[in-house]
């Protein structure tokens, strides 16, 4: 499924996924009853483009302190620094997918209400997890190499 609704589910899973690999990582565990993403999402399908806007600037700490912490060669569980990296990943391709379908749209239907939810809900593909692996392994090879 690649339509806008769907797609912008799918921005806010990997915010709340990024979001409490953060708190796991830097803040012990500490992880809140809201992350960025389910905080946005009744907002997300009244008022997708103004939702998308805040959520930039809440995921905005969490986006830096990834780039960081993606090259750190952590391997504890839950804290792996490849999921960083792959999370970043899942961004931009979702935000590529996204740009394709942007319309002026500037609330959901219905059935444009059940693809949000779809999208918030459906797991990222096993591809892509196993591509963030692979791309960790093998930048972690070439970097030992040098």
């Amino acid at each position: 499924m690649q339509d806008f609704p769907y797609l912008f589910g799918q921005i806010l899973k990997v915010s709340d996924e990024l979001h409490e690999m953060y708190c796991k990582v830097v803040r012990n565990n500490d992880i809140p009853n809201t992350l960025a993403g389910s905080g946005m999402y009744i907002m997300g399908g009244e008022q997708p483009y103004k939702a998308l806007g805040i959520l930039g600037d809440r995921m905005n700490p969490y986006i830096s302190w990834a780039r960081s912490y993606a090259s750190k060669g952590i391997e504890t569980k839950e804290k792996e620094s490849w999921r960083a990296k792959w999370y970043l990943s899942l961004y931009g391709n979702i935000f590529a997918q996204l740009r394709s379908v942007w319309n002026s749209q500037i609330r959901f239907n219905e059935e444009e209400k059940a693809q949000y939810f779809m999208g918030y809900m459906a797991n990222f593909s096993k591809r892509d997890k196993l591509e963030g692996i692979q791309n960790e392994n093998i930048e972690s090879t070439q970097a030992n190499d040098i």
